[in-house]
């Protein structure tokens, strides 16, 4: 999939979507390797982050942080036990992922510790973050993320959706345009 898509369209941005994974350091293979389920997030993001740069070493490559954020689905120590994987939080993984790596700080209720916390989290470990508001939810969140974009210098917000729920879409860009200082 990198090769066709990065010598065809040439891309700024990649998004690889490492959201809520469920199922890791399940198979033979996997566990023959004795790494830690962050170990193992960690080693397959940064290798698909170096076979992206072997095309383009400029491109900007982002990700949804839940996975290797504390006080987020990475600090959960039984999230993939349900789906078959060893106990573990991925949140270690924060620690050895390529830093170049922007994050993508999404949370859909309002002012939260996982809001607050995760935007100091990002600048305390030196990592690039966009703010991301559901589109669906609240204009009370989008308005908390304009705010905490805007405190912890995010390189801007981008809203998102799923379900199709573009509620908000435009409060959305509004609030991403005018930071709510």
């Amino acid at each position: 999939m990198v090769r066709p898509n990065m010598t065809n369209l040439r891309p700024e941005y990649v998004f690889i979507n490492i959201d809520e994974v469920h199922g890791v350091n399940r198979d033979s293979r996997a566990r023959k390797r004795g790494l830690s389920n962050a170990q193992l997030l960690a080693d397959f993001t940064n290798n698909v982050i170096r076979k992206i740069r072997s095309y383009d070493s400029n491109v900007k490559i982002m990700s949804w942080d839940d996975m290797w954020n504390p006080y987020h689905n990475g600090g959960n120590e039984n999230y993939q036990v349900s789906d078959g994987s060893p106990s573990g939080a991925m949140a270690p993984a924060l620690n050895l992922i390529n830093k170049n790596l922007i994050q993508i700080v999404w949370w859909y209720g309002e002012e939260t510790e996982k809001m607050i916390r995760s935007p100091q989290l990002y600048n305390e470990n030196g990592f690039e973050f966009l703010g991301g508001p559901g589109v669906y939810t609240t204009v009370e969140n989008i308005r908390q993320w304009s705010f905490l974009s805007y405190k912890y210098n995010a390189l801007g917000m981008i809203g998102h959706s799923f379900y199709n729920g573009v509620d908000y879409i435009s409060e959305s860009a509004n609030y991403s345009w005018n930071a709510v200082k």
